[in-house]
């Protein structure tokens, strides 16, 4: 009876040491995400006068998108840094001088890794798909509501309002744009090449949508086939970029659909269909990803529970980003080969976790032998 109590009272120490190095891993890595992305909201809002709610949403909505891959790396960071503390600060060999095995250590970290493998399966089934449309859709509205936001001073804007723009100059105070080239392929049979002096983006509400134009001066218009070309000159020429009440409903990709929607996109395309791939890649990335916090934890306690080294809690955040490259390394060369078709989808996914599941385990057997 004491020794379960013992037990007991060690693996509650054990995760009350890891809960808050945890949670305070998870807001360091939410807020080196915002650190990296805050460049682009600063220019949202001082160039192009977008407001602070909309920098805000735009944070909230792309915070949902990446917890799923923030989830696991937070706690194998955690996991890292508290049995890198326990082992340089011998209390590991406490415990097993106390006759507390080497289970003992690990059941509180295979626990917490449980939790968050499921806390990742909700936020990966409908949360993160729900951030990822809400910001394309956010995204949406501001290119429709300022239309120069997507466009960059002498960069080829491709797939903006399904067009390739180009301006040496761009003046999103103004919506004006300067030496300007357009490449129009919105029809197939006949595509136009247009070169203007200048042009302004127009947006304007309909009363039911909204819609916009870009009405270009001094330049001419460009048509060729196989068997004519034409050139136009204009002194002020208009093209539709979109009107909201004619455009069809916008087609949302695998990252923004919940599960049950992903499910029945996968049982509606065929199965020779290449699209699907990208499907049922996302579905079983989404289940691999759950499961990885895991199998992380796992390795995390066999790297971190070094008995005998002081050293071992200094080295913990590199063991960590080493682990995380090398991990999604792995993912994305797998998932390269499945894309190729040299390997199934299902093996392509879950290879890496296999890998580091077969670490982790060995590394639990160097701690027990220890």
């Amino acid at each position: 009876m004491y020794e379960l109590k013992r037990g007991l009272l060690a693996m509650k120490y054990i995760a009350f040491e890891l809960l808050p190095v945890y949670l305070i891993g998870l807001t360091i890595f939410i807020l080196v995400l915002c650190m990296i992305q805050s460049f682009q909201w600063a220019e949202y809002v001082i160039v192009h006068g977008a407001k602070l709610s909309i920098v805000l949403q735009m944070a909230a909505y792309i915070t949902l998108g990446f917890l799923p891959i923030l989830l696991p790396i937070a706690l194998l960071f955690a996991v890292l840094l508290t049995y890198g503390r326990l082992s340089g600060d011998s209390e590991i060999v406490a415990m097993k001088a106390l006759g507390l095995s080497t289970y003992h250590l690990l059941i509180p970290t295979l626990f917490i890794g449980f939790v968050v493998s499921i806390v990742s399966l909700q936020v990966s089934f409908r949360l993160a798909p729900w951030g990822n449309r809400q910001m394309n859709t956010l995204l949406t509205q501001l290119a429709e509501a300022r239309p120069t936001l997507t466009l960059r001073d002498g960069v080829f804007a491709e797939g903006a309002f399904d067009l390739v723009i180009y301006a040496n100059h761009v003046d999103s105070a103004s919506n004006l744009l300067y030496d300007v080239f357009i490449y129009d392929e919105r029809d197939p049979k006949s595509p136009v090449t247009i070169i203007a002096k200048q042009g302004r983006m127009i947006a304007h509400n309909t009363g039911s949508g909204q819609a916009a134009y870009l009405q270009l001066s001094d330049g001419n218009v460009h048509k060729s086939s196989k068997s004519f070309y034409t050139k136009i000159d204009f002194s002020t020429y208009d093209i539709n970029l979109f009107d909201r009440n004619k455009v069809r409903k916008e087609k949302i990709g695998p990252e923004q659909m919940n599960m049950q929607e992903l499910y029945s996109a996968i049982k509606k395309i065929p199965p020779k269909d290449p699209d699907r791939l990208d499907y049922v890649l996302e579905w079983n990335r989404r289940w691999a990803l759950s499961v990885t916090c895991l199998i992380l934890a796992l390795v995390g306690m066999g790297l971190g529970t070094v008995t005998n080294r002081r050293t071992s809690r200094s080295g913990g955040m590199v063991i960590c980003v080493a682990a995380v490259v090398i991990y999604w390394t792995m993912q994305v060369g797998f998932e390269s080969l499945a894309r190729n078709g040299q390997l199934s989808v299902s093996i392509a996914v879950w290879m890496t976790n296999l890998a580091f599941l077969g670490f982790g385990i060995y590394q639990f057997q160097k701690v027990r032998q220890s």
